[in-house]
């Protein structure tokens, strides 16, 4: 597992599976993961503010043929990364076991 504190102190603690698909859960409810820039390619930039003003946003898609997601539950987002469509149900399964307290 590796731990990434940002320069705003946010901390990204991420699983990198020898395929290059990733798990990860970070404290930065502004901007979500770090490694997760598709999000804008496809939502465009606003989807920043919408993280930032939601408790529980969940967003996803496919960007050359891998699949992301990411969803935010109370202070705290989630998400995957490069995952391969025939792996896509295992760590939606992984994401949905995520509980959090208020």
């Amino acid at each position: 597992m590796q731990k990434v504190i940002d320069d705003q102190g946010y901390k990204e603690h991420r699983i990198v599976y020898p395929d290059s698909s990733v798990i990860y859960i970070t404290d930065d409810d502004k901007s979500g993961g770090s490694l997760n820039t598709v999000k804008a390619e496809q939502y465009g930039e606003e989807i920043y503010f919408k993280i930032l003003s939601s408790d529980s946003l969940n967003i996803d898609g496919i960007r050359h043929g891998l699949c992301w997601r990411e969803k935010r539950v109370n202070k705290v987002v989630i998400g995957y990364l490069n995952v391969p469509l025939e792996r896509k149900r295992i760590f939606d399964q992984a994401l949905a076991t995520f509980k959090t307290h208020k």
